[in-house]
């Protein structure tokens, strides 16, 4: 059964539409014709407070291009002004015209000349409590409204993120992939780069040698974003190839780089091959469809372009 108080508004409100409802206008002056959800837009739009198309389109819980097509419309009909801030140029504000102003009276939901009838019924403090009871009632409506829309950008953020994570998880873990570029010095002068010290790379900020047992060649790198990571050459023959690898544990992923160099006359082809495993499905996801899984590599050569004065072209 319904709450009481539920059941009082539902027996209230019939009463009230049926006696002061009006017959809509769907025309305006000019006898073109205005269509339900166009005369609400003008409902909600105001001579002299200029609203945006994003919070009207907010207010009336639809997309942001539905609202921008639906006002387009309703400005070259003469109905609504589109001005830019005086303040803010990029912000665009929106009122009523009169001819506006006249359609929106035209399409009240309750018509004002049978409320002006139904208000003469009642006495001054009859009125004052129940105008009272409505704005309350409006005030935790649009409160209400607020909280639903809050509730389904939720529903759709969840939804979101599980659909990246069952994507990720069909997603093979393992990837290998390759990019090169040719570079006008010797492959000397390159291997020279790429096995040395990485201060030459923007994107690192320090970088170390790593004592450790049994010979194994361990370095350091510290890139700007603030994360470190230990690498281990595993193969170095100067100056045709070298191999590293992620020596980190415990990170989301893990592999190797193989760095050959083929000098081709007065030029040198670098080529980088990455061998990869992304354990975690929604970094899988995020570095095949958002980062791409040759990023690193390029960002790589073209810095090493730079190190060596020219500008390069990555290949696959």
């Amino acid at each position: 059964m319904l709450d009481p108080g539920i059941r009082r508004l539902l027996d209230a409100y019939p009463a009230i539409f049926l006696a002061c409802h009006r017959q809509h206008v769907r025309e305006d002056e000019a006898g073109r014709s205005i269509t339900e959800h166009q005369a609400s837009v003008l409902d909600h739009l105001h001579p002299t407070r200029a609203t945006t198309v994003s919070k009207l389109a907010e207010h009336m819980g639809v997309g942001r291009s539905t609202m921008s097509i639906t006002v387009k419309r309703l400005v070259r009909a003469g109905h609504i002004i589109s001005s830019r801030g005086k303040s803010d140029a990029r912000c665009v504000g929106l009122t009523l015209t009169a001819t506006g102003v006249r359609v929106k009276e035209q399409n009240t939901i309750l018509d004002p000349e049978l409320v002006r009838q139904m208000f003469r019924l009642m006495s001054a403090k009859e009125l004052e409590t129940a105008l009272q009871g409505i704005e309350y009632l409006a005030k935790h409506a649009r409160i209400l409204l607020s909280q639903r829309k809050r509730g389904i950008l939720v529903a759709g953020l969840v939804l979101l993120i599980l659909g990246v994570a069952v994507v990720g998880v069909w997603l093979p873990k393992r990837h290998v992939v390759s990019r090169s570029a040719s570079y006008r010095v010797t492959a000397e002068q390159l291997f020279s780069l790429i096995a040395g010290a990485q201060t030459w790379r923007p994107d690192v900020t320090k970088w170390e040698t790593v004592s450790a047992d049994g010979g194994r060649e361990l370095t350091r790198e510290t890139t700007g974003d603030g994360e470190t990571i230990t690498y281990e050459v595993l193969d170095r023959v100067p100056p045709v190839s070298l191999k590293r690898r992620i020596a980190t544990e415990n990170l989301p992923y893990a592999g190797t780089w193989s760095y050959a160099l083929q000098s081709t006359g007065e030029n040198t082809v670098l080529r980088i091959t990455e061998d990869g495993q992304v354990y975690n499905p929604m970094f899988r996801f995020m570095s095949r469809f958002v980062f791409g899984q040759t990023r690193t590599m390029d960002t790589y050569l073209r810095a090493l372009g730079k190190a060596t004065g020219q500008e390069i072209t990555v290949k696959d």
